[in-house]
């Protein structure tokens, strides 16, 4: 459920006052069930390389997939993404920089029995090292 800004390019949550990514309501005409808050982390946010990967699937049907990168965030308003009530979010933070690369992901199956516009919130935070893998000997 969303209310079309003033200048009518971009939503906002009517639930939160969050932008809404573009395209990421009503997916596949279903009406909209969890609003998904994404927060990153400000540390990492001046990661030039990083990027969000973000997946929604209703059923076993990839429905809708964008790539985000971290500029996208540096706006002062918090982001937010609509699924419906069969809908899963496949969210994947990486980064290109370190080597070796780094990516993790995390799964959000949506209860089919959960009020209508219910709220969750994922918070994106990159590691401030990664683990050195070892050769096998």
């Amino acid at each position: 459920m969303t209310n079309p800004s003033a200048n009518h390019v971009s939503f906002r949550s009517a639930v939160s006052d969050r932008n809404v990514l573009p395209g990421w309501t009503s997916i596949q005409g279903q009406p909209d069930r969890l609003e998904v808050q994404i927060d990153v982390d400000p540390a990492d946010l001046s990661r030039d390389e990083a990027c969000l990967l973000i997946e929604a699937w209703v059923g076993t049907t990839l429905a809708l997939q964008s790539v985000l990168p971290m500029r996208v965030f540096r706006t002062p308003d918090p982001w937010c993404v609509f699924l419906p009530a069969q809908g899963r979010l496949h969210l994947r933070a990486i980064d290109l920089q370190p080597s070796p690369p780094f990516m993790a992901g995390q799964w959000i199956t949506v209860d089919p029995t959960a009020a209508p516009l219910s709220v969750t919130r994922v918070a994106v935070k990159f590691p401030d090292r990664l683990p050195r893998l070892m050769p096998r000997s």
